[in-house]
């Protein structure tokens, strides 16, 4: 029988209360719109901050008039905040 190591702690981050997570989805979001064509600005989500994904990119979107499939970016925009966190963000180093 394969012992398994105990689990000594959990930490659980609902998002912005360990880590400012902001600056980083804000960085992907600018990073996704500019790939689709539009350019944005950090305040431009300031509205939508604590909406949710759908809402945070899809307010942007709206505020543009610009069609976005929210579903698929919102997932689109996971996998950016996924790759800044791998690539060493500076947000992150910090920890």
């Amino acid at each position: 029988m394969v012992e398994h190591p105990k689990i000594r702690a959990v930490i659980f981050d609902m998002d912005g209360v360990l880590v400012d997570s902001e600056p980083l989805i804000n960085a992907a979001a600018i990073s996704m719109f500019k790939e689709k064509g539009l350019v944005v600005q950090s305040e431009d989500f300031l509205p939508f901050v604590g909406a949710g994904e759908d809402r945070y990119i899809g307010g942007v979107a709206e505020h543009y008039g610009f069609p976005l499939d929210v579903p698929a970016r919102s997932v689109e925009l996971m996998i950016s905040i996924s790759i800044l966190f791998h690539h060493g963000s500076k947000l992150f180093q910090e920890l």
